[in-house]
């Protein structure tokens, strides 16, 4: 096993690996070897909380229009999440999921307020 080469910090350097080991192919794999365990479990969190609030915000709000926002952006969310089994992002796609976890922020900005009835959207 190759774990406690990759666990602290990652590594640089997965040749001597063995053969098919070396290619990087899974965006989960990814974070574990180039950034450790730690940044593997902050990945998969930030990718449950991101889930969380907008499923949390799909289930308990009353807009139609937010609700549709906010099941796109959890259908996204989960369309990344199985696509990182077969794929690891370059920078086009990383900017992708950026902007996605970036909406997720902008519906937790709004979630509590928009829930206890106030609208921070309205013009005032």
């Amino acid at each position: 096993t190759n774990f406690d080469e990759w666990m602290l910090l990652g590594t640089s350097d997965t040749e001597r690996w063995g053969w098919g080991l070396h290619d990087l192919a899974n965006q989960y794999v990814f974070e574990g070897v180039t950034g450790g365990v730690v940044t593997l479990l902050v990945f998969i969190i930030l990718l449950i909380y991101a889930v969380k609030i907008t499923g949390a915000f799909l289930l308990h709000g009353d807009n139609d229009k937010y609700k549709w926002l906010s099941w796109g952006i959890c259908v996204s969310i989960f369309s990344h999440c199985v696509s990182f089994f077969a794929i690891t992002y370059f920078t086009q796609m990383k900017m992708v999921l950026y902007l996605t976890f970036a909406i997720v922020g902008f519906i937790a900005e709004i979630r509590e307020p928009y829930l206890a009835g106030t609208n921070l959207l309205s013009k005032r």
